[in-house]
């Protein structure tokens, strides 16, 4: 019996392991290519500027060097080095004002990966672009009493009412999301949730400009299984 008991135990954690691939994967693919085309149209026009070429090439090499790696498990480093290549390519290219504040202590701190950066590009797509004038993006990382690990992600945009938020959430709830759906905040909320358990899914309220505050708080995981690649 104990033996059985064992073995269920090793295939629910390799069907877990397989089901997280395939989230990380289907996020991974989302990757438009309208951003690369952009963001090499933006060399185009500074062509004669060799400083701003270099600079978007090195941003560019470090956001696709990461979102391509297929690691089970990476550090809170290592996702906030990649929202800043991510952040600096959008500065570069638009009216962007932002700021990532996080203590180098947490950098060590396991999470898995591609869950800030899609967060924080809904909030310049869905907020700070189809509002005129907005410009301010703020990420604060922070550890909380208990241990765990708060993200927020704040921007200057419209925000969002009581009704749509309760929608929002709704939504993202679905196990199969919508096609008209966002599928980056459906992705990084289920992935939230099945790697640490339904109080690390996506909240959201209203931020000190007046736009939207989104935010999830985890509680590290630390095991040897987890620090592999895909």
């Amino acid at each position: 019996m104990a033996d059985q008991i064992k073995t269920l135990k090793i295939e629910n954690y390799e069907k877990e392991l397989d089901r997280q691939k395939m989230e990380l994967k289907n996020l991974q693919l989302q990757i438009h290519p309208h951003f690369l085309y952009n963001s090499l149209s933006y060399i185009v026009t500074v062509a004669d500027k060799p400083e701003a070429v270099t600079e978007m090439a090195v941003h560019l090499a470090d956001y696709y060097r990461y979102c391509t790696k297929k690691k089970a498990i990476t550090s809170i480093g290592e996702e906030v080095s990649y929202a800043k290549a991510y952040l600096s390519i959008m500065a570069m290219r638009k009216s962007l004002t932002y700021n990532i504040n996080v203590s180098e202590s947490l950098y060590d701190t396991p999470i898995i990966p591609l869950i800030l950066q899609p967060v924080i590009e809904n909030a310049i797509e869905h907020a700070i672009e189809e509002r005129e004038n907005a410009k301010y993006l703020f990420v604060k990382i922070y550890k909380l009493p208990d241990g765990s690990v708060r993200f927020e992600i704040s921007d200057d945009g419209d925000g969002m009412s009581e009704k749509e938020i309760e929608l929002l959430l709704e939504n993202l709830h679905k196990k199969n999301r919508d096609e008209e759906e966002s599928v980056g905040l459906w992705n990084v909320n289920q992935r939230l949730i099945n790697y640490y358990d339904s109080s690390a899914g996506l909240r959201f309220g209203r931020s000190i400009w007046g736009g939207l505050l989104v935010s999830f708080t985890i509680l590290p995981k630390r095991t040897e299984n987890e620090a592999v690649d895909c």
